[in-house]
C-alpha cells in the first residue's frame, strides 16, 4: 500500500514539474503518456524470464518511470524549441528533425543502462526482478516513445506555449 502511495504521489510531482516545465497540460501528458506502456515491457520482461511481479520489480517500475519520462522529455522539448526557432516550418518536418536529432542520445543511454543493468541479474533473487524491470521496460518504452511521441505531437500539435 505504501509502494502505491509513493507511486501516486510520484506520479503526481511529475504532472506538476511537466506542466511548470512545459507550461502547457497537452505536452504534459504527451510525456506520461508513455508510462503504462513500459508496464507492458515489464510484464514481458518478466514473464520472459520467468520471474513474478514483486516488490523490487516494482521498484524497478518506478526507477523506470524516471527514465522513461526524461526521454520523453527530451524529445518534446527538441520539438518545442525547433518550432519556437522556426514558427512557419511545417510540423512532420520538425518532428522528423527533432526526432532524429535526439535518437542517438536517446538509445545511447538506454543501452548503456541496459549494459549496467545486466550483473544485476545475477545479483541474487533480490535483484534480479528490479534489473529485469528495468532492462525490458526500458527498451519497449524507448522503441514506444521515440514512434508514439512523433506521432502524437503531429497529429495534434497545440499551442506552443508562452515563453514571454
Amino acid at each position: 500500500m505504501e509502494m502505491f502511495l509513493a507511486l501516486i504521489v510520484g506520479i503526481g510531482l511529475m504532472v506538476g514539474i511537466l506542466t511548470l516545465q512545459f507550461n502547457s497540460y497537452l505536452h504534459m501528458r504527451y510525456v506520461l503518456s508513455i508510462l503504462p506502456y513500459s508496464l507492458i515491457g515489464i510484464m514481458l520482461g518478466l514473464a520472459i524470464t520467468q520471474n513474478t511481479l514483486s516488490f523490487p520489480s516494482m521498484m524497478g517500475f518506478i526507477a523506470l518511470s524516471g527514465i522513461v519520462v526524461n526521454n520523453s522529455i527530451l524529445l518534446i522539448d527538441m520539438m518545442n524549441s525547433m518550432r519556437r526557432a522556426d514558427p512557419n516550418k511545417d510540423i512532420r518536418t520538425i518532428v522528423l528533425d527533432a526526432a532524429s536529432n535526439r535518437l542517438r542520445p536517446i538509445l545511447l543511454t538506454t543501452i548503456t543502462t541496459v549494459i549496467g543493468m545486466i550483473p544485476l541479474t545475477y545479483a541474487g533473487d533480490l535483484w534480479s526482478p528490479l534489473a529485469y524491470a528495468v532492462m525490458f521496460g526500458l527498451v519497449f518504452s524507448v522503441v514506444i516513445t521515440l514512434v508514439l511521441i512523433p506521432i502524437t505531437y503531429s497529429r495534434k500539435p497545440g499551442d506552443l506555449p508562452n515563453t514571454n
